[in-house]
């Protein structure tokens, strides 16, 4: 009994102990000594995730309006799964049986669907795609073909609002009409101000680029993305996810259909903390650089983000470039035109929203669109104004100087970033040196031959440079000129 009480609580202790040394070694060696979560550890939640949702009538069950999160695809899992992932997801939201063949009416029954989603049911949308695709073997990372820098030429500055991770999804149609997947390869960072980052670092261009991006695994694979391209980035993380873009495109250019999430809102403070974040990346800003910004609003902001930074660049004698978006109001447009940009560049939908015109009316009409972009640039004190049209060309209007590109005549495959491409390649000639009418030339070169390409990706140097000479420029400098022109309306008298 003495011994007991004297060695007996020792030897109990000791007994814990070695059971627990024991259990602590068993979890190390099977690479299970980190946090838990729910009992899982927190590198094979993922695994647990995509068994869950992948084989229980729970993780099938649906959110509102058909919405479904698909399970997360291991890291081994084939591109082949991925595709009849996708292909049941799209059969799935539509109500049919999963393995119902797909054509083009479907995927736009899939768009109309999307279109009446509520603003979180959207993001919901194309964060599922993206998660499902994402975990797919070898197709995170591309290699781009980057022309080394010019180090003689200033940065081209940039203020990316709005930023998203992009994702295309090909299509290849047969003789009957079918869809199949042929490639869910091209998957990217994203947004206007973005591509046309991505762009002038191809081209060679100096670029230092600073915005919002979101928070987590989304967020990070977004830096990532850019890293890719070699730019200088700081970025502002959020407490918002990532927005995500979805594309669908038929691999032979008959149909792109584009499913663009808003994203999650950012904060007022987050708002108030890229300001000082924009004040000090303006600090060793020199007077006529350029600055390039536009796109959509962040969700939770408004458009006077972009006033702000038009002011505070202008104010350092930057040449602000103003890209719109169709997401913005007539308003909200009018009220950044009143900021003085030294440069707009909208499309022929968002032209016709600034200017109070039916698109129709404009469309074809070189004369009107040249008169009404002269108009804006005297009203709002605005140096140079830049119409895309589409495969029309462009038309440019600075002063009493009319120019109009048109491209050669292709059949594009994708017009995805054709327009940031025409950015791109407008303000890297621009930096370069170039005339305002070269710069025209090979903006128009880089918007074409970004269309030659399917998917998300601008074209490359080399490729811009061989259309650069099948680019037609008419120039109306002179007042017996420029009254012709303006009195013409048809395409093939004013080129």
């Amino acid at each position: 009994m003495l011994t007991w009480r004297r060695y007996g609580k020792k030897i109990i202790f000791l007994k814990v102990a070695a059971l627990l040394i024991i259990r602590i070694f068993f979890v190390t060696g099977l690479g299970c000594a980190e946090p838990f979560v729910d009992g899982v550890s927190l590198s094979d939640r993922r695994h647990l995730r995509a068994h869950l949702l992948g084989n229980s009538d729970i993780g099938k069950s649906r959110l509102k309006d058909g919405l479904a999160l698909i399970p997360l695809s291991r890291p081994e899992e084939s591109n082949a799964d991925i595709k009849i992932l996708i292909k049941a997801k799209i059969n799935e939201i539509l109500g049919n049986p999963h393995s119902k063949a797909l054509t083009i009416n479907r995927l736009n029954q899939l768009k109309e669907h999307f279109d009446k989603l509520s603003p979180g049911q959207k993001n919901t949308f194309t964060r599922t795609f993206w998660e499902t695709i994402s975990y797919a073997a070898g197709i995170h990372m591309r290699h781009e073909k980057l022309v080394p820098q010019d180090t003689t030429r200033p940065s081209i500055l940039i203020a990316a609002v709005s930023n998203a991770l992009d994702l295309v999804v090909t299509f290849t149609r047969a003789p009957d009409g079918k869809l199949e997947i042929s490639n869910i390869e091209q998957m990217d960072a994203g947004g206007k101000s973005i591509n046309v980052a991505k762009g002038l670092s191809k081209f060679g261009a100096k670029v230092k680029i600073m915005g919002f991006k979101g928070h987590g695994e989304k967020g990070e694979e977004f830096i990532k993305f850019l890293d890719n391209y070699g730019l200088d980035a700081d970025f502002l993380e959020t407490g918002a996810d990532t927005r995500v873009s979805l594309f669908f495109i038929s691999k032979e250019g008959d149909f792109e259909i584009r499913y663009r999430s808003p994203g999650e809102a950012i904060s007022h403070r987050e708002v108030f903390g890229f300001f000082d974040h924009f004040f000090e990346f303006l600090k060793d800003a020199e007077t006529g650089q350029f600055l390039i910004t536009g796109g959509r609003i962040p969700f939770g902001a408004d458009y006077s983000i972009f006033l702000r930074v038009i002011r505070e660049a202008e104010k350092r004698g930057l040449n602000v470039i103003f890209d719109f978006s169709d997401t913005l109001t007539q308003k909200d447009m009018k009220s950044i035109l009143k900021a003085h940009p030294y440069l707009i560049k909208p499309d022929l939908e968002e032209f016709a929203k600034i200017t109070g015109r039916d698109e129709s009316e404009l469309r074809g009409n070189y004369g009107l669109i040249a008169q009404e972009a002269q108009k804006l640039a005297k009203d709002y004190n605005i140096e140079i104004v830049l119409v895309s049209m589409d495969k029309d060309g462009a038309i440019l209007v600075k002063d009493d100087l009319v120019l109009l590109a048109a491209p050669p005549k292709i059949k594009p495959l994708s017009t995805v970033g054709a327009g940031d491409a025409l950015i791109t390649g407008l303000v890297y000639k621009l930096n370069s040196g170039a005339s305002i009418e070269e710069a025209l030339y090979f903006a128009v070169a880089a918007g074409t031959a970004t269309c030659l390409k399917p998917g998300i990706k601008i074209a490359d140097l080399e490729e811009v440079d061989r259309l650069f000479g099948q680019v037609t420029v008419k120039r109306y400098d002179t007042e017996e000129k420029l009254s012709r022109f303006l009195g013409r309306n048809k395409i093939d008298s004013a080129l």
